[in-house]
Parts: structure tokens; sequence; C-alpha cells
């Protein structure tokens, strides 16, 4: 994503233009949703990355004798930070015009060059499951190469000053690689999440470092025509390798190091190719731009998210190609070449500035605040009050989807008449086995003390309210899917689970309704769920509520009657009308019982 090999001793290689141009048209595809191995591009820049910079690096030592930290630092800052402001100020515009969400968190990356570790140690959490996309979450990748131009040249600088041999330098760039495999097959085998082997600094060195043994060695003892061959072989193993994605921590046991093989195999290919389609013009111009189309694709495909895949494709290269064109030649090559004016410095600084702010003003938090999620109880119930006054006592117990309309569940309950508390844990399931919880710290004490609390609340109704999980779950440690045999079961014992906490207590399950987030498979399991607990639940002492009826008639036809801002969780207005539907039944199972 970075830039050419300059006029060095290597000289200028323009099929390297052409590959970065090909790697970042991928990554693009993939982002725009009509090319699933587009993500390889990536490897192909970590590839690339250390095979270029390592190179320079020890063409600076042969002509020098030495290598000038801060000279390198200096450069790598003059041509990365212009670019990295440029895209703050993009994502700044379209926050403010309501064209994408903008993140605190993905701000806090960009500027740091931290994304990476930002979303492997807790900058993720339930919550992104539903929250609109981070306009910088692909800022994940540079955030790695930044790091590693702090530390390699570092690791260089010693090995030099204590004597140490080019072949030196190659041999540990060798022993980093394998180092960073085998972190990587560790962590995979032991249950490593995917994003810490994804976007880890140390598992994805590997690439890096294997361009690093083979700093400015090409191909170019082979013909012309098969270099392109290898080229393109390459490259298409590459993406076969790549095409399901990375969501399987088996990819780290042995997969992703063959597709920084591949990677390496393309960049050494490329660099040995001089003419033909490699090399056309357009595509060595588009390479030049490579790294602002990196940086700006992202957010501009989000703009545009509602269009579909391949209009979104043309449309996101066509305006990230324009805005990536006079980044370059107005921002990025002035500062890097140090051809800017003192007046346009103070611009510089002034427009960086006022993005930083509408940024943090337009920013918003992932996760709702503590406050919005704080369990509601019931008041004291009312002693001493005449019967003509005591109102029913209805508590609503669940996860995410209640505790996010707590504060209309109980405004729209009290004006229909009851006293209404809500106690939800967000991420936790209906379930007494501490092995099926996401998030056990918090979930299992909360589940152990549902009948502490109910007791504590002292309700005249329960009203059991999850949002649904989809095709299936995990019941007592094991994953079954609610239309076989297995999922059957498991939804009959939670049922009379839920039965038995409220011992004489009358209750209501809310039956979950397909979630829109998902696909036909999960709206298929939701229904086989909702089947189950209807012949599984003891109709004298629990009612179901179907509020399916009314969000979702008839998937995907004839659903989000109701709004859902994600998928799952209910905008304001919906969360109104849902509690108005909800307690009508109510008080017509009070006034019968």
């Amino acid at each position: 994503m970075n830039d050419s090999l300059d006029q060095t001793g290597f000289g200028y290689r323009p099929g390297l233009d052409g590959l970065r141009a090909l790697a970042v048209l991928a990554v693009v595809g993939f982002h725009s949703g009509v090319f699933g191995a587009g993500w390889v591009g990536v490897d192909v820049f970590f590839a690339l990355s250390g095979w270029l910079i390592t190179g320079l690096v020890l063409d600076e030592i042969s002509r020098t004798g030495r290598l000038s930290l801060r000279a390198f630092w200096a450069r790598r800052a003059r041509r990365l930070l212009p670019g990295i402001g440029v895209v703050i100020v993009l994502v700044a515009l379209l926050g403010v015009t309501n064209a994408i969400e903008v993140r605190h968190r993905g701000l806090v990356g960009a500027i740091t060059y931290s994304t990476n570790w930002l979303n492997i140690t807790g900058g993720r959490s339930y919550w992104d499951a539903f929250a609109s996309p981070d306009p910088f979450e692909h800022l994940w990748s540079l955030a790695i190469e930044e790091q590693i131009y702090v530390i390699w040249p570092l690791v260089i600088a010693a090995l030099v000053m204590f004597g140490r041999s080019r072949r030196t330098i190659r041999f540990t760039a060798a022993a980093v690689a394998i180092t960073s495999l085998i972190v990587a097959w560790v962590g995979a085998s032991h249950g490593w999440s995917i994003d810490r082997l994804y976007q880890g600094t140390d598992t994805r060195a590997s690439t890096f470092a294997l361009g690093a043994v083979f700093a400015g060695v090409s191909f170019r003892r082979l013909p012309s025509w098969l270099n392109q061959v290898l080229l393109v072989i390459a490259l298409a193993i590459g993406a076969w390798l790549a095409r399901h994605g990375v969501g399987d921590t088996a990819m780290f046991h042995g997969r992703m190091a063959l597709i920084s093989v591949c990677g390496l195999v393309a960049v050494m290919a490329a660099a040995a190719i001089t003419t033909g389609p490699l090399c056309h013009p357009v595509l060595r111009r588009l390479g030049l731009w490579s790294y602002g189309i990196y940086l700006f694709h992202r957010p501009i495909a989000l703009a545009f998210d509602d269009a579909s895949r391949w209009l979104r494709f043309v449309l996101v290269l066509v305006f990230t190609i324009i805005v990536a064109a006079v980044s370059y030649t107005i921002v990025e090559q002035p500062i890097r070449h140090r051809l800017m004016k003192p007046a346009s410095w103070i611009a510089a600084i002034v427009v960086m500035v006022t993005a930083l702010t509408t940024g943090v003003v337009v920013a918003q938090p992932v996760a709702p605040s503590d406050e919005a999620l704080a369990p509601i109880t019931l008041p004291s119930d009312g002693a001493g009050a005449t019967s003509s006054t005591v109102k029913p006592r209805v508590l609503v117990i669940g996860d995410s989807v209640p505790a996010l309309a707590s504060r209309q569940i109980v405004e729209v309950g009290r004006r229909m008449g009851f006293e209404v508390g809500v106690v939800a844990e967000p991420a936790c399931v209906p379930s007494p086995h501490a092995e099926d919880q996401y998030v056990p710290d918090v979930c299992v004490p909360f589940i152990d003390a549902l009948p502490t609390t109910i007791e504590d609340n002292r309700p005249d109704f329960v009203v059991w309210w999850w949002g649904g999980t989809g095709a299936g779950s995990d019941w007592n440690g094991n994953s079954v899917l609610y239309c076989a045999s297995t999922g059957r079961a498991a939804i009959k014992e939670r049922t009379e689970w839920l039965q038995t906490l409220v011992g004489d207590r009358p209750a209501a399950i809310v039956l979950p309704v397909p979630r829109s987030d998902l696909d036909a498979k999960d709206a298929a399991g939701t229904l086989c769920e909702s089947e189950t607990t209807r012949a599984s639940v003891d109709i004298a002492r629990t009612t179901l509520l179907p509020l399916a009826d009314i969000v979702c008639p008839s998937y995907p036809d004839d659903c989000d009657r109701i709004e859902r801002v994600d998928g799952l969780h209910y905008s304001t207005r919906g969360a109104e009308q849902v509690a108005e539907w909800i307690f009508e039944r109510v008080a017509d199972l009070v006034d019968q019982g």
C-alpha cells in the first residue's frame, strides 16, 4: 500500500505498481461484496512491504555503510501520515452528512496506528455485531505495517552496529517468519479468537518477514512470459485458498502460510516484469495511487451501502480513484517531497484540527451507556395502599433486546396501569449451564441470581424475553440446531426450566422474531424454536406471546413492520409499539387471572 521502488540501486520496477493495483482492486471488490477472496490482496501488500522496505534498507546500508533511523522514519512519516489526515477529513465529512457513522474507537485507532490491537484487546464487544461498520476498520492492516516499521529497522540497525552481514539480516527475517507462523499455529490450537490471529502483529508478521528474507530478489533471469504465468498462478492459488474467508481459525494451520508464499511469489515475479499487461500505464497509475485507494475505499463503500453490489463496486471504484488522485497530487506528493509552502502548511493544520474536532463531535460509542442498560427494579409493593390503587406488578427478564428497550417498556407499562421492572443482561442466553454463556463472568451470576431477583421484586407477572439466536445455540455445552432433534430437546428443557424459576406465578414467554440481519437458515431455526416452545409449554402456567405476528409475519417478504435498527434491537418508536402490544396481552391475562 506504500510507494514503489524509488530510483535507488534497485531501479524502478513498473511491474510492482501493476501488482499493487491488482491487489488494491481485489480489496475494493471484497469490501464491495463482489469478490469474496479479495482480502488476499492485503497479504500481497504485506509481502510487498517486507520485500520493498527491507530491500531499500539493505541498499542504503550497501551505499553508506549504515542505516539512518531518523531519515527512515521521516520518509515513512512523510509518505504515510498525509493520507491518514485526508481519510480523517473524508470520514468527518461523510459523518457530518450522516452518510456513515463514526466510532470513537476507530478514530483513536486511525490516529495512533493501533486499530488492530484495539480490536483484539477489548476494543470489540457484544455490540459490535449489531453496530454500523466502522469506516476505519480496514486500517488494522496499516497499523500492523507501521508497527513493524518501528521495530524492524531497529533490529537491522542493531545487527549492522555489531557488524553483521546482509545474510544475517535475511536469516533473522527467516527466524521472525518461522516464529510468527508457530505463534499463529499454537494460538489457533489453543482457542485464540479469529481477531487475535488475523490482526495480531505477531501472528501476521510472517508475511512481511517472508518478503524481507527475499528482499530485492526477483525472477529476473526468467523470460517475461514465464514471470507473467507465475504471477497469474500465484494470485489464482492465493485467491482459491482464500475463497472461504478467514472465519475459521483452522486457516492458521498452514493455509495462511501458503497464502503468504503465494503473495511472495507474485511479488518476485512482478518485480521482474517490465512489459506487458501488468505494466500498462493505467495499472501503473492505479498502483501509484493504491495507498490512497486503500485508505479511502472503505468509508466510501459504507456510504453506498444501500446500492446493489455491482453498482456499489463501480461507484466505490470511481469515487475512490477520484479522491485518491486528488489526495496524491495536492496533498501526499507535495508533503512527501517537501514542496509545501508555509501558508499551505497552516491551511493543512487548520483542516486537520477541524476534521479531528468534527470527528470527535459526530463519533459515537459502539456500546450503549451503562445508564441505558441499568436494570429497573420494581418499586416497593405498595404496602398500606388500598386494593383499588394497587397496580399489577410486571417484571421483564431477558437479554439485550429488552435491556435496550427498558425505558420504553417501563414508560408504556406505567401508562397502561402497571408497575414495571426490567432486569436484562446483554449477551446472556436463557440457560442454566455456565458453558453456554457468551460472557460467563457477567452472565453466570446474572442467571444464578434469577430466583433471588424474582423473589426480591415480588412480581405478579413475569415476562421472559430473549431476542433469539437464529439457527441454534449451545445447550449444556453442546451446539444444537433448533430444527434438529437435539435442538428441540434443548428447547423443551429450557422451557421447563423457565417455568420452574417463576414457581406459581403467571408468566409469559415472548417468542423470538426472525432476525433480518441473519439469513433464511437462521429464520427457519427461529420458526422451529417457536414451534417447539409451543409444544413444550404448560399453558396453564405460561402464556406465549408470538411477537413475530406484528414484527415479521412472513420472512423475508413481510418483515420489520416494526423498526429494528440492526435486525434485532428495536428503535425507540419500535420499542414503544412492541411494549404496547405486550402489555395489551398482559392486561387481558391479568383480568382473566
